[in-house]
């Protein structure tokens, strides 16, 4: 049995320390740089649509019929919304007769039929356009009609896809299907800068839907019926990973070169970015070469290369935060008043600052932290910080520099004031806001016999300032009720008088009784 014991012993001496090891939080900067030096892998070649910003997964389509009334109600609800062959619509108005409602079609050709009130152009023509022509002429007819023209359904269309497509398909389309609903018709070939639109009558236009998507340069146009959409075949094609803003697989124009690349497509590289040691993978007859090259040298690039940019050597640093910090983890942290006293690191990432870490560890702080009286201890010299005006006003102690080895210091805010002196019962009482120096006294019993007078007390606060003896008390303040010195001094006097005359008087009796005996 005492082998186990020991054993066990052991184990727990040995566990204590782990236990008791700091816990490490990382500023955002820091986690920004930690996650980014261990992804640095080159991506892989990203498809077409994933290059416009598109999932590669496509949702599962919806039933039919709920298709046909979301479309109905989306068309009714877009202001550009274009008449389409097959749309049917519904008019309702009043006549001398009752209620009168007509079913229409938008036929072929341009134009549509409304009975009784002739034959109206739809050709180039919004919904909205059509549905106030309409309504107008129904009321030259019915003054009081209250004429309505709605969607009940819309019309469904095929457009062309060919060129550089998965194959040369018709593609189903409506109102107001738009040209990026096509692309995952396009083959992994195909250009994102350029597709071009043929309409029906023979118009050609081109689009660089890299630009209109990824960019927001642009507007991604309206599909017609009798569209024809060709897929270009695709130029230079590149791919960026590593400390840039936005990784990825890009179609650039010919002639641009790496700096263009990373400032125009990625967007810029990452400040932490080495840009004088850049990676370009390049195959050439299915034969790998990297090279490494500086930005700013106007390098050339081919189709496939791989570029990839590394951070600078990584630089963080750390301070010690400790004191009344809350962690649910902190089991073996020393205990202060039933409270933890806990002591973290903080890693940072060069050039932040105290507000940096004030504002990342607020999630740390308790009811029972005194964020207006931490402290900063820099090469032994301890420096007051008020963390609460750093977190909610405008301190300037906020835009102090970090620097390694720093120590933060928040004391504990202690709920309570102490009672000394002359009264009945002396010690620490709950803390009252808005309470003055009489209801402690109170809560201590009141003043004893000993008291000098009932307005002869002092308070002080935790800094050891005096207070008023009518002023708020603040917590961890210090009430002294005086005593009385002439009775104070009394007493010992009293009880020594009266402890010599009981010995007198039993060495008197004693004598009493012993003296008959000897004479």
């Amino acid at each position: 049995m005492k082998p186990l014991i020991c054993a066990v012993s052991i184990l727990v001496l040995i566990a204590a320390p782990i236990a008791a090891q700091p816990q490490i939080i990382d500023s955002p900067q820091a986690a920004i740089l930690l996650q980014t030096q261990q992804s640095l892998k080159s991506i892989d070649r990203q498809s077409y649509v994933v290059q416009l910003g598109y999932p590669e997964v496509q949702t599962a389509a919806q039933d039919g019929r709920a298709e046909l009334e979301m479309r109905a109600l989306i068309a009714t609800g877009e202001k550009d919304y274009p008449v389409t062959v097959g749309d049917i619509y519904t008019l309702l108005y009043s006549s001398e007769v009752g209620p009168v409602s007509i079913a229409l079609t938008v036929p072929h050709g341009g134009r549509m039929r409304v009975p009784g009130f002739g034959t109206f152009s739809v050709e180039g023509k919004t919904f909205a356009q059509l549905k106030e022509e309409i309504e107008d002429v129904v009321l030259r007819y019915y003054p009081y009609g209250d004429p309505i023209l709605s969607i009940q359904s819309t019309g469904v269309f095929l457009v062309d896809v060919t060129g550089e497509s998965r194959n040369s398909t018709k593609v189903e389309a409506w109102g107001l299907s738009r040209l990026s609903s096509v692309i995952s018709n396009a083959s992994e070939a195909a250009s994102t800068r350029k597709v071009t639109v043929v309409s029906r009558d023979g118009t050609s236009r081109d689009y660089d839907l890299y630009e209109i998507l990824r960019e927001g340069n642009g507007t991604d146009p309206l599909l017609s019926a009798g569209d024809r959409v060709i897929f270009s075949k695709r130029g230079t094609e590149i791919t960026v990973s590593g400390n840039v803003n936005r990784p990825g697989t890009y179609q650039i124009d010919a002639g641009e070169t790496l700096d263009q690349v990373i400032d125009r497509y990625a967007h810029g590289a990452m400040t932490s970015a080495d840009l004088s040691s850049i990676s370009i993978v390049r195959y050439v007859n299915g034969e790998r070469s990297e090279r490494k090259v500086k930005k700013g040298n106007g390098v050339a690039l081919s189709d496939g290369d791989v570029i990839s940019i590394f951070p600078t050597e990584l630089y963080l640093g750390s301070v010690t935060v400790e004191g009344a910090l809350s962690d649910p983890e902190a089991t073996a942290a020393a205990r202060v008043g039933g409270q933890a006293a806990i002591k973290l690191f903080f890693r940072f990432a060069e050039g932040e600052r105290v507000r940096d870490l004030v504002e990342a560890m607020s999630s740390y702080f308790s009811a029972s932290s005194d964020l207006a009286d931490c402290y900063l201890i820099r090469d032994g010299v301890s420096t007051p910080i008020s963390f609460s005006d750093i977190l909610y006003g405008s301190s300037s102690a906020g835009e102090m520099e970090l620097r390694n080895s720093d120590r933060f210091v928040i004391p504990f805010s202690q709920n309570f004031v102490t009672v000394n002196g002359a009264v009945n019962s002396t010690g620490t009482y709950g803390y009252v806001p808005g309470r003055t120096a009489q209801y402690y006294i109170g809560l201590a019993g009141g003043m004893s016999a000993q008291a000098k007078s009932s307005r002869d007390y002092t308070i002080t606060d935790k800094n050891g300032n005096a207070l008023e003896m009518d002023a708020v008390v603040p917590a961890e303040a210090v009430i002294e009720v005086t005593r009385d010195n002439f009775v104070t001094n009394l007493q010992p006097t009293v009880a020594v008088v009266s402890l010599t005359a009981g010995i007198l008087g039993i060495v008197a009796t004693s004598l009493a009784i012993l003296l008959p005996h000897v004479y």
